[in-house]
C-alpha cells in the first residue's frame, strides 16, 4: 500500500476544517435569525435555507470524493497529483470553502442591517446582557391595508412609521430622525390614559410588499378621523415649528379662556409663561401664554396669508382641546 505524503494529509484536514468552519457560520445565521422569521421577509430566509441545504449535499460529495481519490492512490489506482489538482481547486470552486461562502453572506447582509433596525422598536426592560427581540405591539406580522388600519382607528390619532432596509441605508440621517421623533412621540403621551392614547405602529415595506399609498423613504404618517392629515410628520412638524417658534419667542400669545392660572397649570399639564395672569373671554390683543410640558403639540400652526411681524397682535382662539391638546388654525 503507498502511503500518502504528510503534506497532502495536512491540506486534507485543512479542508474538512473549512467545511466544518462553513457549516458553523450557516447555523450561527439561521440560530440568529430564528427569532425574527415571522418579521424577516420569507423570501430572505428562504435563500439562506436553500444554501444550507446546497451545501449539505455538496459537503457529503467533497467527502466522498476525498475519501475514493485517497483510497485509490494508497492503492495504486490514482497518482497523488490528482489530489494535489483536487486540492488547489477547492477554494475557488467548491462551495463549501469560506472564500466561497463569506460572500454569500456578505450578499445577504440585508438581514444582518435588518434585525438591529427593528430591534430598536424593543422599548421593553431587559435584563443585563438579554437582546432585544420582536416588538408585536409595534411590529405586525400581518398587515392588509393602510387605508384600512386609519379607518378602523377613526377616533384615534394615528403615527404609521414607514420603514425598509433599502431606504434605511440610501438616507441614513432622515431614519434616525424619524426614529428619534418616534420615539418622542411615544414617550409624549405615556401618561395618557390607554382610551386616549394615540395609535402608534411601524410597518417594514421589505415584509408588507402589497400595500398601496406607500412612501418611498422612512417617514411616519399621520391622522385622524380615518383620514391621513400628513405623509411626513416630520417635515409637516418643522414647517409649525419653524412657523410658530420664533414668534412664540416674541409675543405673548392670548388664550380665549376664562380660567384661572392654577386651572390652566393644573388641567393641561402647562406652564403659565411671563407672569401669572390669564385672559378672559373675547379679550384681544397681548395676553399671557401657556407653555404645554407635552412634545406633539407645543405649536400654534397659522397660514403663510398673515404676514406676522413684530407689531401683530392676536387672538388665538381655542388653542387648547381636552383629549389631545391639539392645535388649531387661526
Amino acid at each position: 500500500m503507498k502511503e500518502v505524503t504528510n503534506h497532502i494529509i495536512n491540506r486534507i484536514e485543512n479542508i474538512f476544517e473549512q467545511i466544518i468552519q462553513g457549516k458553523r457560520m450557516m447555523n450561527d445565521f439561521l440560530a440568529k435569525i430564528e427569532p425574527w422569521k415571522g418579521w424577516i421577509p420569507p423570501d430572505w430566509v428562504e435563500v439562506i435555507h436553500d444554501k444550507q441545504s446546497a451545501l449539505v449535499g455538496e459537503e457529503l460529495r467533497t467527502q466522498r470524493q476525498l475519501a475514493t481519490l485517497l483510497e485509490q492512490i494508497r492503492g495504486g489506482q490514482a497518482d497523488e497529483n490528482e489530489m494535489i489538482q483536487l486540492l488547489d481547486n477547492f477554494n475557488d470552486q467548491n462551495p463549501c470553502s469560506l472564500i466561497r461562502i463569506k460572500p454569500f453572506f456578505k450578499d445577504n447582509a440585508r438581514i444582518d442591517s435588518n434585525i438591529p433596525s427593528l430591534s430598536q422598536f424593543d422599548r421593553r426592560p431587559k435584563e443585563k446582557n438579554q437582546p432585544k427581540g420582536p416588538n408585536p405591539d409595534l411590529l405586525p406580522k400581518e398587515f392588509k391595508s393602510i387605508h384600512e388600519f386609519f379607518l378602523n382607528n377613526y377616533h384615534k390619532d394615528v403615527y404609521l412609521f414607514h420603514i425598509s432596509n433599502d431606504w434605511e441605508k440610501q438616507d441614513q440621517a432622515n431614519w434616525y430622525k424619524q426614529l428619534r421623533l418616534f420615539y418622542s412621540l411615544q414617550k409624549s403621551v405615556e401618561t395618557i390614559s390607554e382610551s386616549k392614547k394615540p395609535v402608534f405602529l411601524v410597518i417594514d415595506h421589505d415584509l408588507h410588499t402589497h400595500l398601496d399609498k406607500k412612501p418611498n423613504t422612512c417617514v411616519i404618517y399621520h391622522g385622524n378621523q380615518g383620514t391621513i392629515k400628513s405623509e411626513d410628520y416630520y417635515h409637516t412638524l418643522c414647517i409649525c415649528i419653524s412657523r410658530s417658534t420664533p414668534i412664540r419667542a416674541d409675543y405673548l400669545w392670548s388664550f380665549d379662556c376664562g380660567d384661572s392660572r392654577e386651572d390652566l397649570t393644573g388641567l393641561y399639564n402647562g406652564t403659565v409663561m411671563n407672569g401669572a395672569g390669564f385672559v378672559s373671554h373675547g379679550f384681544s390683543g397681548h395676553g399671557k401664554s401657556l407653555q404645554l410640558n407635552r412634545l406633539i403639540y407645543q405649536y400654534v400652526s397659522f397660514p403663510r396669508s398673515l404676514n406676522l411681524t413684530l407689531n401683530t397682535s392676536f387672538t388665538v382662539s381655542s388653542w387648547i382641546l381636552l383629549g389631545g391638546y391639539r392645535t388649531k388654525n387661526i
